[in-house]
């Protein structure tokens, strides 16, 4: 049916069942061409609201609001576009870091002190933020790349040195737009080293504030993931002497207080590997390795619906200590790294509709111990 044809039936629709049959119109054309038809519908078409709605049911998932500096169809504008890229920082020697922004690599500025081993989060307002990690020894400092300006800026530092912590953004469960969850860790990435459970609730005016529930279980060179309902993940790891970790917890950021509460365990121990949420809301976890040497290819995810663990596609490459991040298209995105003989500079690609990994070009740069993420 043509959008004339709909006109009689739109204009006399009330204007909050109106609202709510565009936002499932997933085309920004089509709801251009039904903004056409009649006042109604323009004036839904430009509502704030209507945008937030489209916005959320498409990229939920990934982030739940925009920058304070964006109005949600700006935003909603961008992530249809295409207009995000994938940075992949430390573990190279020089500093540098490397852009992927649509389907080519670039160099992206060096960070103030280069250091291996950190943790990477994207803020709420667009910045990426980086924790701690390692450089002749680990590290408690935090630096801010601000896209605008295009180079790192030292941040407040943490209350503890950190190597190999993870760390993510509480987006809308933060106090503040600038709140984030640093994870574990330990004193270097070395076997026997000190793990930590520990965890800092970090602002990036103030630094560490309040204090903040441990982990249940010490946890090093983890994963750390935040689902759209609330709960952050922490996954895998090495836990102190000869253990590797293949436990998950949970924590519910609506009442933090109930602390941390074990979830199904993963089939093997996974330290070094990569673990976030893909659209479908279920957990992906690929690569690592259970005993320091060994490292994996394979990949599996976990439904918090189900509760069940399942196998999916493997890597092209074995990965360890690599960077891993999905990107707004739904896709999840692995570079550097290395098989424990050899380093890598390559990247490859998972699609979870089709469960296939795709080779990417390579970045040009052996990064072991490097993290990853998106900015758009």
């Amino acid at each position: 049916m043509e959008a004339e044809e709909l006109r009689p039936t739109l204009e006399n629709l009330p204007p909050e069942l109106l609202s709510h049959i565009l936002t499932f119109v997933d085309d920004a054309g089509s709801l251009l061409a039904l903004s056409r038809t009649s006042a109604a519908c323009r004036e839904a078409a430009h509502a704030d609201a209507l945008w937030r709605a489209l916005a959320l049911r498409r990229w939920g998932w990934l982030c739940r609001q925009p920058d304070a500096h964006t109005p949600w169809r700006a935003w909603y504008a961008r992530l249809h576009a295409g207009d995000f890229a994938f940075h992949v920082v430390g573990g190279a020697r020089n500093g540098h870091g490397r852009v992927l922004c649509r389907g080519q690599w670039h160099d992206a500025p060096p960070m103030e002190c280069e250091r291996n081993s950190a943790a990477l989060a994207r803020s709420t307002e667009g910045e990426l933020v980086v924790f701690g990690g390692r450089a002749e020894r680990a590290l408690r400092s935090v630096e801010v790349l601000c896209p605008r300006r295009g180079e790192w800026l030292a941040a407040p530092p943490m209350e503890l040195e950190r190597c190999c912590p993870a760390a993510v953004s509480l987006g809308e469960w933060g106090r503040g737009a600038a709140a984030f969850l640093v994870a574990g860790g330990g004193e270097s990435m070395f076997r026997h080293a000190r793990v930590y459970e520990t965890v800092e609730l970090y602002d990036l005016a103030a630094g560490s504030g309040r204090a903040f529930p441990s982990l249940g279980v010490a946890r090093c060179a983890h994963s750390l993931a935040v689902s759209a309902r609330g709960h952050v993940y922490a996954t895998g790891g090495y836990g102190g002497g000869l253990s590797y970790l293949s436990s998950v917890e949970s924590l519910d950021l609506s009442c933090p207080e109930r602390g941390w509460l074990r979830v199904a365990e993963m089939a093997e121990a996974r330290a070094g590997a990569t673990g976030c949420f893909g659209p479908d809301h279920c957990l992906y976890v690929a690569g690592g390795g259970d005993d320091g040497t060994t490292n994996f290819s394979s990949a599996v995810k976990w439904d918090p619906r189900s509760g069940r663990w399942l196998r999916l596609a493997s890597m092209h490459h074995r990965r360890h200590y690599f960077a891993g991040s999905f990107a707004p298209d739904g896709v999840l995105y692995v570079a550097g790294g290395f098989e424990w003989t050899a380093h890598l500079s390559s990247a490859e690609c998972y699609d979870p509709r089709a469960d296939k990994w795709r080779l990417l070009p390579d970045f040009g740069a052996y990064m072991e111990f490097c993290s990853g993420a998106f900015l758009w």
